[in-house]
């Protein structure tokens, strides 16, 4: 049985939309939607996990509370927010040559690096390149 894909607007004045959009939101449609960069938050909705994606900067931008986005989320949310049943969001795999040229993008080009709000410090990244490259190796002997 196939999920039914759709899209609930929760807006901060309490209202709320429900859409059934005929493919997944661009990131441009999403940023819309929250007014501004987004943050995906893992809530529990309907019995299931789902992504709810709310903006970034709202706390910094002051905007309002959003009540029912706050209960299903079980803590405080706020600005518009919306939650996305049946699709998959911001999860991409990556095999071990991709993840290899990213990290060496990183150490390359960012002399120190944020992702979200957690710094991470030179000596990991270049052990976690050590770790994907000793993977790759391993792979290529196998193949041997």
């Amino acid at each position: 049985m196939a999920t039914e894909k759709k899209v609930i607007l929760l807006k901060a004045d309490g209202t709320r939309q429900d859409l059934t959009p005929e493919k997944k939101p661009t990131l441009e449609e999403m940023q819309a939607w929250v007014g501004g960069y987004i943050e995906v938050v893992r809530v529990s909705f309907e019995g299931k996990k789902v992504p709810m994606v709310v903006n970034e900067e709202g706390l910094i931008h002051r905007l309002p509370i959003n009540y029912q986005a706050g209960r299903i989320a079980g803590s405080p949310i706020v600005g518009d927010v919306f939650i996305l049943i049946g699709w998959r969001l911001l999860r991409r795999r990556m095999d071990y040559k991709q993840l290899r040229t990213a990290l060496e993008d990183i150490l390359k080009n960012y002399p120190e690096t944020h992702i979200a709000t957690i710094v991470i410090p030179r000596e990991v990244l270049k052990k976690s390149l050590q770790a994907v490259n000793d993977c790759l190796e391993m792979r290529l002997k196998g193949r041997d």
